[in-house]
């Protein structure tokens, strides 16, 4: 019978004794084994829920509308739930374990997919040139607490198996650029579940050592307790675990005060909310793999992620040799996973040698036993939470965190690029804008009988475009302006922001009222600003109209 070493902090007594580490010991094989079953979970459980995510919303999903299994589910290749995480996979590959957090949001905001609520809200800031972990905080973001690094922190337990230290690090790294406060937690969780799982098989232990990754006053982690002892009060039926989360967690307005000073936060992506269904189809599930994920999609709301993550976690405790072939005889171990370089089977092999490397990183050992089997040493550490912040009171921000121009070169996206080949009016060299286009010419129009116009979106509920010059030194004794002219959609309407040198010098609408013949002109008189350099912020915010495109022409700095 194989011997188990639990973790550290499965017991009520420490492993680490005052002159001698202790370590885990895990096969190279069997560490293979438990990571690619992680993988192939995470897609069939992504793969067999998505036609249900978000069709039902604060409402459980009928069992007659549960999808029928297919095997080829597990060819999740194109599901985002998947490849996101896999950024922050080659960011690493790349630039080595201990890269940088700029590093990261550099790779982040040159990723070409399509991407929706925190991350797409993370990735404009990174692209407007807000570095992290700046790029999460409440006062530029609109999202923190929302699910997404919950989705995409799988990666960091998978190549940290009995590391949580490593996991709760990682989610300072890649987590703080797109969350905060519990949802920063919330992948720190669910990576501290995958990193127990390699050692763990028992359902309990694996969510407490999740539990201890992240700080026990944290409305995330009273979620997840609470669901652990409505569990243990009626372990059968989890319909009625559901409606207690409901009351308490989603109409409680003590369980939603980022709503409260955030109109805009939609409840619904709320990562605790989510969270709460992926452990009760791992409790609920009781090791069944197909009623694990069952469950947590039944539950609804993100009803794809969510059993991704809880099928990942059940799939890593059990090992290729735990689960029916049926889950992986049809997977396509050659195809790429969009938007990466990697295969399933270049996937594993880069998962291997960064694992490889986070152990050596640790004070581990890889040894080769009398057998010929390589073994994994994972020494035990104590496990310290992130510092605990909430995102309805969050803690300090630092305003000047800006990308330097250097790492803005790195950035493949308008944000980095400079307005001369498409738009001849602009200042060449001096005006640059942050919207998300691979080319100048994509944003390139004609609109109302102006030609060289450049077209900017704003997504609801998102912050909008920047757009910014750096103007020369303005010369003493000359009238100095700054002009530009707006235009709206047909029946549209946006806000418009102006500030320059610091100081806002228009906030208004622009709509059919206040645009004459279409466009509207602007002539800032800026000749109080003389002896210095000018730097102009032009932003768009999104104001309630879904028609919310915004047309520019010729900004210009001139003297007279």
């Amino acid at each position: 019978m194989k011997k188990i070493v639990f973790l550290s902090f499965f017991l009520p007594f420490a492993l680490i004794s005052c002159d001698k580490t202790e370590f885990k010991k895990i096969s190279k094989e069997e560490y293979v084994s438990k990571m690619k079953a992680a993988w192939i979970g995470q897609m069939i459980g992504v793969g067999w829920s998505a036609p249900t995510e978000f069709r039902y919303v604060g409402e459980t999903i009928p069992e007659g509308e549960v999808p029928e299994y297919d095997g080829n589910v597990v060819n999740a290749f194109e599901q985002d739930d998947i490849y996101v995480e896999m950024t922050f996979i080659k960011t690493m590959e790349e630039y080595g374990i201990d890269c940088s957090i700029k590093q990261a949001g550099i790779d982040f905001a040159n990723s070409e997919y399509m991407l929706w609520g925190a991350n797409e809200m993370a990735r404009e800031n990174l692209r407007y040139g807000i570095a992290p972990p700046e790029s999460s905080h409440p006062e530029y973001h609109k999202g923190t607490d929302w699910i997404d690094y919950q989705i995409e922190a799988d990666f960091s337990g998978i190549i940290c198996p009995g590391m949580p230290w490593q996991v709760i690090e990682m989610g300072e790294k890649f987590g703080r650029l797109m969350n905060y406060g519990d949802g920063l937690y919330a992948g720190q969780f669910i990576g501290g579940m995958y990193a127990a799982a390699y050692f763990e098989s028992n359902i309990h232990k694996i969510i407490e050592a999740g539990l201890a990754c992240i700080p026990s006053q944290s409305q995330y982690a009273e979620c997840i307790r609470d669901v652990v002892k409505w569990h243990e009060n009626d372990p059968v039926n989890w319909e009625n675990t559901w409606q207690l989360i409901e009351e308490k967690y989603r109409n409680n307005p003590a369980y939603q005060k980022y709503k409260a000073v955030n109109g805009s936060y939609w409840v619904e992506m709320d990562a605790k909310l989510n969270a709460a269904y992926i452990v009760m189809g791992l409790l609920y599930g009781n090791g069944d793999i197909d009623k694990t994920i069952i469950i947590s999609m039944r539950c609804g709301r993100d009803s794809d992620c969510n059993p991704s993550s809880a099928a990942g976690v059940l799939f890593a405790s059990l090992g290729m040799e735990g689960i029916d072939k049926k889950y992986y005889e049809k997977l396509n171990y050659e195809t790429k996973f969009d938007y990466t370089d990697y295969n399933f089977t270049e996937l594993i092999q880069t998962c291997t040698n960064l694992t490889e490397q986070f152990i050596l990183k640790s004070g581990g050992r890889i040894e080769t036993g009398d057998e010929g089997k390589t073994y994994y040493h994972i020494p035990e550490k104590a496990t310290i939470a992130s510092a605990f912040v909430t995102s309805w009171e969050p803690g300090p921000f630092d305003s000047t965190n800006r990308f330097s121009e250097e790492e803005l070169s790195q950035i493949n996206f308008i944000s980095a690029r400079h307005y001369t080949n498409y738009v001849k009016d602009w200042i060449p060299a001096t005006c640059k804008i942050s919207q998300s286009a691979k080319s100048d010419k994509e944003l390139s129009t004609s609109w109302k009988g102006k030609d060289g116009v450049v077209l900017t979106s704003v997504y609801q509920d998102s912050r909008g475009p920047l757009i910014y010059l750096d103007g020369p030194l303005l010369e003493e004794g000359k009238q100095h302006y700054f002009t530009f002219s707006v235009s709206h959609e047909d029946e549209g309407s946006w806000d418009l922001y102006v500030s320059i040198n610091d100081r806002e010098w228009i906030k208004e609408t622009i709509n059919q009222e206040s645009c004459l013949n279409g466009w509207k002109d602007y002539k800032i008189d800026i000749s109080e600003l003389e002896g210095e350099e000018i730097f102009v912020e032009i932003r768009q915010e999104f104001n309630g109209n879904e028609k919310s495109s915004a047309y520019w022409h010729e900004l210009q700095i001139i003297s007279e």
